[in-house]
């Protein structure tokens, strides 16, 4: 795959690459899911994602909208011009509506293309192979908070660095 999970997440963030890197992470995502990732990458940019460019198309001009109507709000000091105002963010709200929807159904349609071609039955979870399971805390232990196996100190700086590798 072209994008890693925190690409994924991160390029919402991003001024600017913002306004198409996501719609790339979510075509991928929709071609490979579809195709049981097996695609090429040449053939994951051929793909046709028609759900996607119409979610992606809603979200933009929703968007520009908002921005133009603003802008115009801030503007704004006669009746007709309030009205236009109102009517412009009418059909933003609309649109956010409509985009809301394409996403849910963009979403859905990944899981359930994603589920057709993982496994019906999960692997049974237990220690990785070559470790022996840890033993279970006693209650004794875990209520006098010394059943941790970690201190505080290193839970944070485990959280920190899981958080900076995204």
């Amino acid at each position: 795959a072209r994008f890693t999970p925190g690409g994924g997440v991160g390029y919402w963030f991003v001024p600017i690459v913002n306004l198409w890197r996501p719609y790339h992470v979510h075509r991928d995502l929709a071609a490979r899911s579809r195709a049981g990732n097996a695609l090429t990458e040449d053939e994951v940019r051929a793909a046709k994602t028609p759900l996607v460019d119409r979610w992606w198309t809603t979200w933009i001009v929703a968007g520009l909208l908002g921005n133009v109507s603003a802008r115009l709000a801030v503007k704004a000091q006669t009746l007709p011009q309030l009205r236009t105002v109102t009517w412009l963010q009418l059909a933003q709200d609309a649109l956010i509506v409509l985009t809301a929807v394409l996403a849910l159904r963009l979403l859905r349609g990944v899981s359930t293309a994603q589920q057709r071609w993982l496994p019906r039955e999960a692997p049974p979870l237990g220690p990785p192979v070559g470790m022996a399971a840890a033993p279970a805390p006693s209650l004794a232990r875990l209520a006098a908070g010394t059943a941790l196996p970690f201190s505080t100190r290193s839970a944070r700086r485990l959280l920190w660095r899981i958080a900076v590798a995204l």
